[in-house]
């Protein structure tokens, strides 16, 4: 399927749209079990959610950044945790789309709607063998591991010729890894981001790709705009699209709960609308929750510019790339603190859903792709002028 025909998109969005009902219902089982309920994970299987940038070629989606972003943010109405396996299982496919035609291949033969887990930090080693690597080491955390059959993973090789050792990414089947429970947290408890283990296993080298070379833009490809997109800000949009989702999930339950009308304690108001506290809240979250949609569309209109051009994008517009997702997560924060106030004390009873969509934003917020500091950090250096960056990918 080619998304770049509307009808298409519109279709995955709808689908998208579909599940919110089912995945809000299941995210309280996903937090309590600390993984997708078996049931989400089958549907979010089914529609391709996993794998939303497998390639056409080999019976997937092939679905584009700017559908994807649409599509994730809709998931991210229902459960930030369903979303954010979404984003890293289909974002993990994408750089796996990348490896050697055969390794693609052995991806998706048997299944184009796999996903793949995936790591950004080289925890592991690997050692040079005939054939290729043998691959040892811990990653942490794995969000999506219990839902995906292949894990992409970055390993230091050592060779003798190089002064520092080399970064490669290798594929390897998530049966051939344990995968031990270490994922405990008061938000995104859903995704299953336990500790992947690899004890000297063997990756044949057409699962075997220089990691770096997987982050920038692919080889031009007019058929395959996938292949020229720049996968670490098209990573970053997709990140972001979770936090705007949620934060739109958040506007809505306070707006359904003030439509039911109650009074406001500890006031002359009937009815909590009236109060022009409340009404500042409301107005405040919601044009925060559209600052970050704006942002995110804009970034993601530079990622797929990118893309349709075939071309890495510039460092000024990667760096900018990176000032909007910062925007994102302080405007999302912002947003969620007025709908707590909004919602009053009652925000933080356990069963309200408002106060675990706030834990998953605070969460999720601090990812490093999201990060605020750093992502401010690198658009200030790039705005100044700066040689060096802080960062190993803008």
């Amino acid at each position: 399927m080619n998304d770049t025909r509307p009808a298409a998109r519109d279709h995955l969005v709808a689908a998208a749209c579909d599940l919110v009902p089912a995945l809000r219902a299941g995210a309280p089982a996903a937090e309590r079990g600390h993984r997708l309920t078996p049931a989400d994970a089958r549907s979010l299987h089914e529609a391709g959610f996993f794998a939303l940038h497998a390639p056409a070629a080999l019976g997937g989606l092939g679905a584009s950044i700017a559908t994807a972003v649409d599509v994730h943010a809709e998931l991210a109405r229902g459960s930030g945790s369903a979303a954010w396996c979404a984003v890293i299982l289909s974002g993990a496919g994408l750089l796996a789309s990348r490896f050697p035609a055969a390794g693609r291949e052995e991806l998706w033969a048997d299944d184009p709607r796999a996903g793949v887990c995936g790591s950004f930090f080289p925890t592991g080693t690997g050692r040079r063998v005939p054939g290729g690597l043998r691959v040892s080491g811990r990653w942490q955390p794995m969000s999506g591991i219990h839902h995906a059959r292949w894990a992409l993973l970055p390993v230091l090789v050592q060779d003798v010729q190089d002064e520092r050792p080399a970064v490669e990414a290798v594929l390897v089947p998530v049966e051939a890894l344990d995968v031990e429970p270490t994922w405990d947290v008061v938000g995104m408890a859903g995704t299953g981001s336990d500790t992947a283990v690899a004890q000297d296993v063997l990756v044949p080298q057409r699962r075997c790709a220089p990691f770096a070379a997987l982050l920038g833009a692919g080889a031009p490809d007019a058929a395959d705009p996938l292949r020229s997109t720049t996968a670490y800000s098209a990573l970053g949009v997709c990140a972001g699209a979770v936090l705007v989702g949620m934060a739109r999930a958040g506007l809505e339950l306070v707006l359904d709960a003030l439509g039911k009308g109650r009074p406001l304690a500890s006031s002359t108001y009937a009815d909590a609308r009236d109060a022009p506290g409340v009404r500042f809240d409301v107005a405040s979250a919601a044009r925060l929750v559209d600052t970050a949609g704006l942002h995110l569309a804009r970034a993601t209109g530079d990622v797929e510019r990118g893309a349709r051009e075939g071309r890495q994008l510039d460092v000024a517009t990667r760096a900018r790339v990176r000032a909007d997702l910062a925007t994102i997560t302080v405007s999302t924060r912002a947003a969620l603190g007025h709908l707590l106030d909004a919602g009053g004390a009652r925000s933080f009873a356990a069963g309200n859903p408002l106060q675990a969509v706030w834990r998953d934003v605070e969460v999720l917020s601090r990812h490093p792709l999201l990060a605020p500091g750093l992502n401010v950090d690198v658009y200030a250096r790039t705005l100044l002028g700066s040689q060096e960056q802080v960062a190993a990918f803008v």
